[in-house]
Order: structure tokens, then C-alpha cells, then sequence
């Protein structure tokens, strides 16, 4: 397995995003983005809470495949020390999204919750992507919204899901991936990466023989220059 990963404050104040790789005990790999939710206190604290949260459950679970019933175990874990830090800290609230991978050499489970996304990508080719959980793309799925006009939308940006504490409890959509080859990349990335790299620089640029480290260090040069949020990511090709 080769791995990469980038985090950087970009053009913000403070940096919020989080990112967590381990090991697994059956030998395979964690991997966890966090991206506290700008506009709210403390959202370097709910990205960092977060990712170990999960990390701290996932990783005492000797399994070949981590389901959907364990993601859901780790969100109530992770709801659970968000309320400790409220009630230590005399504070109410604060929220991160959250994507992760655990992945090995027989299948991978993807999770996300809210607009941190995890891509599956073969020789040139989006395999799978993560929906946001957005405003808008409820607003589209619901017909009230053409998707041309998503992208130009005010509430654009505003998130319909994140980890907040026991107070608002939220779930996670769980993708179980069993067709995995010697080639295949993964990634796991926040909003602020995406500013500057779309669907068609994924797919010119993960192609099967390319080198991963190429194509990192063109997503952060890209991301240096254009994006305006912290940008992070995750990328993890399969040998």
C-alpha cells in the first residue's frame, strides 16, 4: 500500500481540518479526515475529538470488514466525548464533518458525514464517490432545484450533516467496496482540496502507472494557489 497525505491552513485564520492514519489489528488500514464546521467555536476541537473518537473503537475491532453497525457504534462514541467537552468547558456547541476508509486487501468500507468525501478511482476512472450532505443537493434530489444552478446557489455550502454531540444526533452513510486491484487508488479529502481539483483532474491524473507523489504534489501546488479554506487530504494507492 502507498499512502500520501497533505494538510495545510490555506488562506484561514486557524486550521480545522484533521487527519488520522493507523493501523488496523488484522493489518490493514484506518484513514480519517476530519473538517471542523467554519462559523461555529471550536472547530479544531470537533475535527480532532472526532477522528480519535472513531480511531479508539474502530481500531479494537479484529474484523475483516468493518460494518455499518460499528460506524454507527463510533459516531454515538464520538456524540458522547463531544458532550464531555461541552460539560468541562461550559460550551454548547461546535461540529465537524467526517470521512473514512478502512480499507484491506479483500474490501474497504467508506463513511462519510457531511461534505468531507472518499473517491474510489481505477485507471482513470471515478468508481465511486461519497455525496455530499448538503442543502442544495437535497434541494436537487427533491426537484426544487435544477443541479446547473447547485453551484451558483447562496446556501451553497451549508452542510445538512455533521458530528455535534448527543443533542443532534446524526448518522453516516456506509459504502462497503469488495472489488479491490493492484492499482486502484483511494482518497479522502475535505471541501477546501476540491476548490481546486475536480472529476476530470481525478480522472486525467489516477491513472494505474502513475506515481502517486507526481500527483500529490500537483494537488497541493493547485491548492496552494486557488483554495481559499484549509485544504487536506488522503491518498492511498493499492499494490
Amino acid at each position: 500500500m502507498q499512502e500520501h497525505s497533505i494538510i495545510n491552513i490555506g488562506k484561514r485564520a486557524k486550521l480545522e481540518d484533521f487527519l488520522l492514519l493507523t493501523t488496523m489489528p488484522n493489518g490493514g488500514k484506518l484513514y480519517i479526515v476530519c473538517d471542523g464546521v467554519g462559523g461555529m467555536p471550536n472547530g479544531e476541537i470537533a475535527s480532532k475529538i472526532a477522528a480519535i473518537s472513531f480511531a479508539k473503537h474502530l481500531t479494537t475491532l479484529n474484523t475483516e470488514c468493518i460494518t455499518e453497525i460499528e460506524i454507527e457504534a463510533a459516531i454515538k462514541i464520538a456524540e458522547n466525548n463531544f458532550d464531555d467537552y461541552y460539560r468541562e468547558h461550559n460550551q454548547k456547541e461546535m461540529a465537524t464533518t467526517l470521512a473514512m476508509i478502512s480499507l484491506n486487501a479483500s474490501n474497504a468500507t467508506l463513511a462519510h458525514v457531511g461534505d468531507s468525501r472518499a473517491y474510489h478511482i481505477r485507471d482513470g476512472k471515478i468508481l465511486f464517490c461519497t455525496d455530499d450532505h448538503k442543502y442544495v443537493n437535497e434541494l436537487v434530489a427533491s426537484g426544487f432545484l435544477k443541479p446547473e444552478d447547485a453551484k451558483t446557489h447562496p446556501k451553497r455550502n451549508i452542510i445538512s450533516r455533521a458530528i455535534r454531540g448527543s443533542q443532534y444526533p446524526t448518522f453516516a452513510d456506509v459504502t462497503i467496496i469488495e472489488d479491490i486491484q493492484i492499482g486502484d487508488y483511494f482518497m479522502l479529502c475535505t471541501d477546501g482540496l476540491l476548490e481546486s481539483i475536480d472529476d476530470e483532474f481525478i480522472e486525467s491524473r489516477f491513472l494505474k502507472h502513475a506515481d502517486l507523489n507526481i500527483i500529490v504534489a500537483e494537488i497541493d501546488k493547485l491548492c496552494r494557489q486557488s483554495s481559499n479554506d484549509n485544504f487536506s487530504g488522503i491518498f492511498i494507492k493499492t499494490d
